[in-house]
């Protein structure tokens, strides 16, 4: 099988993790598993709720996708999160061909992630080109048959505008249960 891997905080999730998803089947993976991540290196901890409160919002966002499911391995794995060591967990777990799905942005992020030369040697990326992208990352030019650009159609909304502009993440369950709990100041 092929299994697209969408790591993020999903703090929260919303309509573009679905969007990308989708492109991501309609480009020819089996399935896209959802991997919250408890504590992402690279991101600011203040900003992220509890991990457990992540993972309901998207088991809410992908309930009725057939194809979509949510694994929280890296919640019982030594934290913070890297991708490497999921990558290398999931690895020894299942005999899938897996890629990594991700948006234009996270090109430009790869070049600090801890041991991405054994990532790029071992798996392919597809990435959700939401625009046209014109730079390369210097240390990435040698991988760039590493990256397949799947159409994705451009979408504005984004986790931090959501908690910071108390927007909605257009996923009426998830909107639900944020206002609910009082989530993000809402």
């Amino acid at each position: 099988m092929k299994i697209a891997l969408l790591f993020g905080s999903f703090n929260p999730i919303h309509l573009g993790h679905l969007q990308m998803a989708e492109a991501a089947i309609k480009y020819g993976v089996d399935e896209v598993w959802f991997i919250p991540s408890p504590q992402n290196p690279l991101k600011d901890l203040k900003e992220l709720i509890d991990i457990e409160e992540r993972l309901a919002m998207v088991n809410l966002a992908i309930s009725g996708f057939e194809n979509f499911k949510l694994i929280d391995l890296e919640k019982h794995l030594e934290i913070p999160s890297y991708t490497y060591k999921t990558l290398q967990v999931l690895s020894q777990r299942y005999t899938h061909e897996f890629f990594i799905l991700c948006g234009t942005d996270v090109l430009h992020q790869l070049p600090a992630w801890k041991n991405v030369s054994l990532i790029l040697e071992n798996y392919s990326f597809l990435v959700c080109q939401r625009e046209v992208e014109s730079e390369w990352p210097e240390s990435l030019q040698s991988y760039q048959d590493k990256f397949i650009f799947i159409p994705f159609e451009q979408n504005s909304l984004s986790a931090s505008n959501i908690r910071l502009k108390h927007c909605i993440s257009l996923i009426p369950s998830v909107d639900r249960y944020i206002l609910e709990k009082h989530l993000y100041g809402f």
